[in-house]
């Protein structure tokens, strides 16, 4: 007996749900690249200034990003059986690392629009863990 997805799958064969997913991890992946590029573009200023924690620490991040979302990504569009526990390894990983950065190293900055970023944070991270979820690898 076949599977029956609440959404039916486009053309390609992709449920609606899953291509949203799809293209929000290459967003993600992009900003983590830009990240990266801006770091090494900028290291000679951002060491002048005096930038916390470091050029490094953003280098590293960018990358971490950058790949971790590029892995995933590559792996939900080559079907993969690990994509969806990637995916969730990835959006569940930088969550965690964006309210680390933002809660130990911006103290005292400008933290008006946190129940905004809260907000986001639980909707984008219910919408990836429920779509790897619904949409077994197949």
């Amino acid at each position: 007996m076949a599977e029956v997805y609440p959404t039916p799958p486009d053309r390609r064969g992709r449920p609606f749900p899953q291509r949203v997913l799809m293209a929000l991890m290459g967003l993600f992946a992009v900003f983590g690249g830009v990240r990266l590029w801006a770091a090494l573009q900028s290291w000679d200023a951002l060491t002048a200034f005096g930038a916390q924690p470091g050029p490094l620490y953003f280098v590293v991040s960018g990358a971490a990003t950058a790949l971790g979302f590029l892995a995933a990504l590559a792996g939900l569009m080559l079907r993969r059986r690990w994509a969806n526990v990637a995916v969730r390894i990835a959006v569940v990983g930088y969550a965690a690392w964006f309210w680390a950065d933002r809660l130990v190293l911006h103290r005292g900055g400008d933290m008006e629009n946190l129940p905004f970023l809260a907000g986001m944070t639980v909707f984008l991270l219910i919408f990836a863990l429920s779509v790897t979820w619904t949409y077994p690898p197949e």
